[in-house]
């Protein structure tokens, strides 16, 4: 049964270095059952910010994320967003949050930058992607990433 205290316990990681998350909602959900109960965080980096909803309604709840722009697009006057990852309330989803913000807040690299000879490549290697199972990786070709993606 997920509990909205394990998810608080998530949170924790990322509270370390101070008041950086911001507690909208906090409370019962009606509609669901006696208890449910529900959490509604915000957290803010310099251009985005997400919203985190984490459901506990006795069964695996629900835990999602939303991101959406601090300030609209030149000649807009809406911030844009997009759904993000969600799913049952357990740390597998948590990984799977955290690892759609990181993507969201990436830049491209300008092609000037990703036709730079940085030296000679390394053989291979080995990243480990912490939203599959414990231990799992991937070998990747010698030159990285940008051989992949071409």
């Amino acid at each position: 049964m997920a509990r909205i205290e394990d998810f608080i316990d998530m949170l924790s990681d990322l509270s370390r270095f101070g008041s950086n998350i911001e507690v909208v909602e906090r409370g019962s959900t009606s509609g669901i059952g006696p208890e449910a109960a529900r959490l509604v965080v915000r957290l803010y980096t310099d251009t985005n910010r997400y919203q985190i909803v984490a459901i506990s309604d006795g069964r695996e709840g629900y835990l999602g994320c939303q991101g959406s722009s601090r300030k609209p697009r030149a000649g807009e006057r809406h911030c844009r967003g997009r759904d993000l990852s969600d799913g049952p309330l357990n740390r597998r989803t948590w990984h799977q949050i955290l690892a759609s913000i990181v993507s969201f807040e990436m830049v491209s690299l300008s092609k000037e930058a990703r036709t730079l000879d940085a030296g000679p490549a390394a053989p291979t290697e080995s990243i480990r992607l912490f939203a599959d199972a414990p231990g799992a990786s991937v070998r990747l070709p010698a030159g990285g990433v940008a051989d992949i993606l071409g």
